[in-house]
This record gives structure tokens, C-alpha cells and sequence, in this order.
């Protein structure tokens, strides 16, 4: 499982700039921090190979980089 992982501000401004807001996206700050930290501690508490958390905070080239790493790491491939 791959979390990406963002700030709640930072990934609403992402989905305000979208243009592409939904019923979901409407909720208050505080339901989205709980779900992401929801999420995290889903992450933190379970089998280490079963999750990734990947900082979604940054480019998409780079969070892009971080995936390939770190599922290549898992399949044994140098990337």
C-alpha cells in the first residue's frame, strides 16, 4: 500500500487550483487531519513491508522518483 502523503491545507489548495472539488472535499480541516491521521497510524502500526509512505508534498517528478525507489527496492531492482 502506498500512502501519499500531504499537509491537509497543501493538498486542498491542490484540489481548490484543480477546480475539481467534491462533497468530500467541502468538510472542515479537522475531519481531513483525521483521516490522514488516520491513515498514518494505519501505516505506523502495521507490517513495515505492507506500507509506504511517500511525502506527497513535493513535485510530481519527485514523489514519482520515490515511488519507483522504493517499490524497486522491494522487487529488488536497482533504480
Amino acid at each position: 500500500t502506498i500512502l501519499l502523503d500531504v499537509d491537509v491545507e497543501k493538498g486542498l489548495g491542490r484540489r481548490v487550483k484543480s477546480g475539481k472539488m467534491d462533497r468530500l472535499d467541502m468538510e472542515q480541516v479537522e475531519f481531513h487531519d483525521q483521516v490522514r491521521q488516520g491513515y498514518l497510524k494505519l501505516a505506523q502500526e502495521n507490517d513495515r513491508d505492507r506500507w509506504i509512505v511517500v511525502d506527497a508534498s513535493k513535485s510530481v517528478e519527485e514523489v514519482h522518483t520515490s515511488i519507483v525507489a522504493e517499490v524497486g527496492g522491494l522487487l529488488g531492482l536497482f533504480v
